[in-house]
């Protein structure tokens, strides 16, 4: 155009338009700016089509990848259905396992097609500007990582079934031989300990039996370890197989083989318990009359070292005059009176011996040790005096030297038919010469709690029996506001009652003689106690208000007046003892805990089981509040709490309160919205794998806080996210929990082969040598703990 208006310029030419009032050079120059105008515009919208078309290449290459990740992800899917079966022998599960740990193998090709797609989503979010195509792969993102997510945790779900099943038919090819030979030996009639072997002494017989009732003992509490550990993985096996995606007839068949199984093992602990304490009062009696000998023993050398000890100095006071010397006569006279104090000190002891003696000859008719200790205490009575006429004697000796002529009763207070001093029974029942006495400190919370679970269970049935079967027949005179609310207001109390009245009341009883070990009673039914109590409570904290509603207070008290039922057995004061017999029982195993001496870990145990359910409550309460939390679950829910959580990368509000859903498989956060007064709910923010996290456990400067790091690389700060708990306590509770659970993680691909071969126990078992005890003996095994329990049994 420039060249155009230069050369009419060079012409000297005077051109204008037709409106004779435009020049050329004018016009020309406009045009070429309006075409440069529209160039502009042209490359801009070609710049903005460019744009928009790599932006949709990029979202269709993020929604192919996400096509071929899912693809994977469902065929993976359905080859983990095919293999759904539940195995029925060792053999079987050994064989599942090595397949699984094949496909789990393959699954480790569709990680890393994930990872390659989120590296692609991340940088296709950043060049796409469009909101819109941005919210299109955000959502794609998140429904590929839910996919993976359900991948994950159905393949957990199959591992720890398959590891379960491993450890389950170990324990059925082990604990029932094992079992069935323990019952077997204790049913023996071996007879009395001490006439299996000969000893050279009395005190080496005692050795032997104290030596024999340890064992005993520790074989009790080995054994109750072994049927608790069998228990507990039938449970967790029965706890899968109802999780496991099979047929429903296959899922019920291999549930009730398991139950089948779980209730023979507690039978038979039930019949073995019974035999062990029958074998160990006679292992008792053995200690008892051995002790009674060596006494009587003891006390006949005494007596016979006193009386010669009295013949010589009476010997002496009969040839010494009263002209000796007043220090010689001092000196005899002070022998004199420090010999009837020793004797009266040991009258004492020959007194109570002669009466345990009495005891046992006449509570154990026809026993071995009853001729034993006849003999020993039938010369005790006359030799002592016979030591008392010689203590006569001398002292009438030394009164005559004296002068003083003064004469001793025949029936003096040395007499063993006076009265004895009690404190050295109970001194000598201390060292166990007397009958075995329980530990007041622990005998007495027992009894209270057996009293207390009766007293618990009435309470239950006249709660069902009178308000709950009135309110069922009330029809249409029960108040609308209260219709069809039976659940709301009674909860779960019939399944309470039934299983107090049925089951733990006679577990309890089975521990009344040895309630340092109730504790393994507690931890056996732990299950059924968590959700028991746990519905209970939180249906109760849910739907208290219906029975405070003046109707309610109306009919029911009506109920009440109709059965003459006192004011203190009101509807309130019935649904309320679920609630505070969990409180019970937690003060009474606190009791426990301070007077128990073994088995400790046990009680401690069973405390925890209590104390933890109604915090079990509250989390499951907190977790209907979350909405559709089953899509972002998985694996069987934990706990929850709510935390301050601190993210690197947020620079503007790095802090934000979260409530935190633990899951067996993965942790979700979750933001608290309130859509009404009082009401609540939780949305989903972001979840992470456990697999993929790594927890720091301590952070520098506040003991309420620990870490939260996600990715493959342990030592990146700045990706970790600091959660600050309530208080300290919280925090290691969360720490031990997310530890614990990825140690079963990383377990889950290892064969749980915590039960080592019992091939040799057949020779064991033949040795024409051992006892029945001995075969059990632990002393001959250097494993420790539940995984060689089996193993130490044999």
């Amino acid at each position: 155009m420039g060249e155009i208006v230069q050369m009419i310029q060079n012409k000297d030419l005077h051109l204008v338009l037709e409106d004779r009032q435009t020049r050329a050079e004018e016009a020309v120059t406009n045009s070429a700016n309006q075409l440069g105008k529209l160039e502009k515009e042209v490359m801009e919208i070609a710049t903005e089509v460019t744009s928009r078309i790599e932006h949709s290449l990029q979202v269709n290459k993020v929604l192919k990848l996400a096509s071929d990740v899912t693809e994977a992800i469902q065929q993976r899917h359905y080859r983990l259905l095919q293999m759904n079966y539940i195995p029925n022998s060792l053999e079987d599960a050994n064989q599942a396992h090595i397949i699984h740990q094949q496909f789990r193998s393959d699954c480790e090709n569709v990680g890393g097609m994930l990872q390659n797609f989120q590296e692609k989503y991340a940088c296709a979010n950043f060049i796409i500007a469009d909101p819109a195509k941005r919210n299109v792969t955000a959502e794609v993102m998140e429904q590929v990582k839910n996919r993976w997510f359900q991948l994950v945790g159905l393949t957990e779900i199959r591992t720890k079934l398959l590891n379960t099943a491993v450890s389950y038919y170990k324990c059925v090819s082990h604990v029932v031989p094992v079992s069935e030979s323990m019952e077997h030996d204790l049913r023996l009639e071996l007879g009395d300990f001490c006439v299996l072997e000969h000893y050279d002494s009395l005190e080496k017989r005692l050795e032997a039996i104290v030596k024999r009732l340890n064992k005993h003992t520790s074989l009790k509490e080995r054994f109750l370890e072994a049927s608790l550990y069998a228990q507990k993985t039938s449970e967790i096996f029965i706890r899968y197989i109802r999780r496991c995606q099979a047929s429903e007839k296959h899922i019920s068949s291999s549930e009730m083989e398991v139950n089948a199984f779980k209730d023979n093992v507690r039978e038979q602990q039930t019949r073995i318990l019974e035999l062990w304490h029958q074998r160990k009062a006679r292992i008792e009696q053995c200690q008892h009359a051995v002790m009674l000998q060596i006494a009587s023993s003891s006390l006949g050398q005494w007596i016979e070292a006193e009386c010669e000890n009295c013949v010589s100095m009476i010997s002496i006071a009969r040839s010494m005059k009263a002209s000796s010397s007043r220090v010689n006569v001092e000196e005899l006279k002070l022998k004199c009176m420090e010999f009837k104090s020793i004797v009266k000190e040991k009258r004492s002891e020959v007194k109570l011996m002669l009466e345990h003696s009495k005891r046992f000859l006449k509570n154990r008719l026809n026993d071995f040790h009853n001729a034993d200790i006849e003999q020993a205490i039938q010369s005790v009575p006359s030799r002592f005096t016979h030591l008392l006429n010689l203590g006569r004697q001398y002292e009438l000796a030394v009164n005559q030297i004296v002068g003083n002529g003064e004469s001793v009763s025949s029936k003096d207070d040395l007499s063993l038919d006076r009265y004895s001093d009690s404190t050295i029974e109970d001194k000598i029942e201390k060292d166990g010469v007397g009958e075995n006495v329980w530990n007041k400190k622990m005998i007495e919370p027992m009894r209270e709690l057996l009293t207390s679970e009766k007293d618990y269970i009435d309470h239950l049935r006249t709660c069902i029996d009178v308000y709950l079967r009135s309110y069922r027949m009330a029809g249409s005179s029960c108040p609308s506001s209260l219709r069809n609310k039976e659940v709301e207001i009674f909860g779960n109390i019939e399944q309470l009652y039934d299983f107090h009245s049925g089951t733990f009341l006679k577990e309890l009883m089975s521990y009344e003689k040895n309630p340092e070990d109730v504790g393994y009673c507690f931890i056996q039914w732990m299950e059924q106690l968590k959700e028991l109590y746990a519905d209970y409570c939180l249906n109760k904290d849910e739907n208290n208000h219906i029975i405070c509603l003046p109707e309610a207070i109306k009919m029911f008290s009506e109920i009440r007046e109709r059965n003459n039922l006192p004011h203190s057995h009101d509807l309130q004061s019935m649904v309320i003892k679920p609630v505070q017999r969990i409180t019970r029982y937690r003060l009474m195993l606190e009791q426990l805990i301070k007077g128990c001496s073994v088995n400790t870990k046990e009680i401690k145990d069973a405390y925890e089981v209590v104390v933890n359910i109604p915090k079990l409550a509250n989390d499951r309460m907190h977790l209907k509040n979350f909405d559709s939390f089953e899509k972002y679950k998985v694996g069987d829910f934990i706990m929850q709490d709510s935390f301050v959580v601190y993210e690197p990368k947020r620079y503007f509000k790095p802090n934000r309160d979260l409530q935190v859903f633990l899951f067996e498989s993965n942790i979700v956060f979750t933001k608290k919205e309130e859509i009404a007064p009082k009401k609540i709910r939780y949305a989903y923010k972001d979840s992470i794998l456990l697999c993929e996290l790594h927890v720091v456990e301590h952070v520098e400067g506040d003991n309420t806080k620990f870490g939260l790091r996600k990715g493959s690389q342990p030592h990146q700060n700045d990706m970790t996210s600091v959660l600050k708990a309530n208080n300290e306590n919280s925090r290691m509770r969360w720490v031990k929990t997310l530890r614990d659970l990825k140690m079963d993680m990383k377990k889950a691909s290892i064969i749980d082969d915590r039960l080592p071969n019992l091939n040799r126990v057949s020779q064991v078992s033949k040795d024409s040598n051992t006892t029945g005890e001995d075969r059990y003996s632990i002393a001959s095994t250097s494993s420790v703990g539940v995984s060689s329990i089996f193993y130490d049994l044999k």
